[in-house]
């Protein structure tokens, strides 16, 4: 992934000399051509996203009246008033993705002092490694509501502007 991201003219900032003051920059930045764009990177490994594996197998074992494949994390709901378990999947993989947007937005605001551009482009490139049960279209549904995500009226992550699921 790096090197497919370095050939595409990006900057790998964890070259860079660390900061001083604590503060965690993004992965990659871009600066010319404009928009200038930042990229932090989260991977999904065996030990992050084991709660979500963990309930599909629960799911898979205990409530027969679930089909769940595991290509596919499709799960067909046969009573209207069952989908509580759908839903605690879907609040668990939404607080992990939200976990990554925060740490990502943080990280792409304190990356803002390293350029000039008034308006960066920042972009969470989340690459699932591990988490083979999750359907992409699962993990994108989820990311696509938190990127719009509002707190008191105004965006919940201001500095990202987009983001890149890849499995």
């Amino acid at each position: 992934m790096k090197a497919s991201i370095l050939r595409v003219g990006f900057e790998n900032l964890d070259q860079r000399p660390p900061r001083g003051d604590g503060k965690r920059i993004a992965d990659y930045l871009r600066e010319t051509p404009e928009p200038v764009i930042i990229i932090e990177q989260k991977e999904i490994t065996d030990h992050n996203m084991a709660p979500i594996d963990d309930l599909i197998d629960l799911l898979q074992r205990f409530l027969p009246k679930y089909r769940a494949t595991l290509d596919t994390l499709r799960l067909e709901v046969w009573e209207k008033n069952d989908l509580s378990q759908f839903k605690t999947l879907r609040n668990r993989a939404e607080r992990k993705f939200e976990e990554y947007y925060g740490e990502a937005n943080d990280q792409i605001r304190d990356s803002h002092d390293l350029i000039t551009s008034s308006d960066p482009k920042g972009i969470l490139l989340v690459v699932n490694q591990a988490a083979g049960q999750m359907r992409d279209d699962f993990a994108c549904l989820v990311m696509g509501k938190l990127l719009y995500r509002e707190k008191n009226g105004k965006p919940k992550y201001p500095h990202l502007d987009g983001f890149i699921y890849m499995a």
